[in-house]
């Protein structure tokens, strides 16, 4: 009877502490575990060729993982990770871009010029390991639109 009481106590409070307990199946502190993080550009960028774009207004940043001074994302833990981004150029500009992991390129980006802003989608999946870091340099072309259309995202899909 013990037994029961205890786990219901502990299922009404924390569900995982009564998973650590008792092995209900629960992940405990999952939601802690899995990093994730979206931050956008505030203001409008102009800045030069090489430099790292800091998306500087976060909207969600679990396990604080993204670092809005320095634009880079760094692996808590080894796994697959999902990393995606959006950029608009603006007005009528191009914008390129480059994906880095730990300061080595491994993808481009490209926002083709047009009469008024533009933007491109890019979505990757990619295994780090614990320290890896990931971040987009501009390369190219004009400044980069803020206001919140600009963005950087990713999450621990595994």
């Amino acid at each position: 009877m013990l037994k029961f009481w205890l786990i219901h106590l502990l299922t009404l409070t924390n569900f995982c502490v009564a998973d650590q307990i008792f092995n209900f199946g629960c992940e405990s502190n999952s939601y802690n575990e899995k990093p994730a993080f979206l931050a956008f550009v505030k203001q409008h960028l102009t800045i030069p060729n090489e430099q790292t774009i800091k998306f500087d207004d976060i909207e969600t940043n679990i396990g604080n993982q993204y670092n809005p001074s320095s634009g880079v994302f760094t692996a808590p833990k080894n796994g697959l990770y999902v990393m995606g981004c959006l950029i608009m150029a603006q007005g009528a500009n191009d914008v390129h871009y480059k994906w880095m992991k730990n300061d080595t390129f491994f993808s481009n980006g490209y926002v083709a010029k047009t009469d008024h802003g533009n933007t491109q989608y890019q979505s990757i999946v990619l295994s780090l390991k614990r320290g890896d870091r990931i971040s987009i340099k501009k390369t190219g072309g004009g400044n980069i639109h803020g206001n919140r259309y600009s963005y950087m995202s990713g999450y621990l899909l595994n």
